[in-house]
């Protein structure tokens, strides 16, 4: 399968699709009144197409994972979110950080 460019209109897609995936889920949550791990703040840096993906890559087979679904990876990454998130006292300032990803993600708004 041919690459698509990093600068293509793709790219650009699908970061507003996931910003406006994570602004639909973070209002829904914030509604319903559960705490809410925002993994998009921190996986952005790790986009289909980055070096460190956390997601596969477009594809037409369903073999090795459905296509923009995450990978173990992405999967292990968010689930320490949580478990940092669960195990914070309640009403504790702050976000924890990303697994292996210290600092600011690399894209905000990119796909999640």
């Amino acid at each position: 399968m041919a690459e698509i460019p990093a600068g293509s209109r793709y790219v650009a897609m699908g970061s507003s699709f996931a910003a406006r995936l994570a602004a639909t889920t973070g209002a829904a949550a914030e509604g319903a009144g559960p705490e809410y791990v925002a993994a998009s703040a921190v996986s952005a840096g790790h986009h289909a197409w980055s070096a460190t993906p956390w997601t596969r890559r477009f594809h037409l087979s369903l073999r090795g994972g459905a296509p923009y679904h995450p990978r173990p990876a992405g999967m292990a990454a968010v689930a320490e979110l949580v478990v940092a998130a669960l195990s914070q006292a309640p009403g504790e300032p702050g976000e924890p950080a990303a697994p292996g990803n210290p600092g600011a993600p690399e894209a905000p708004g990119g796909p999640a």
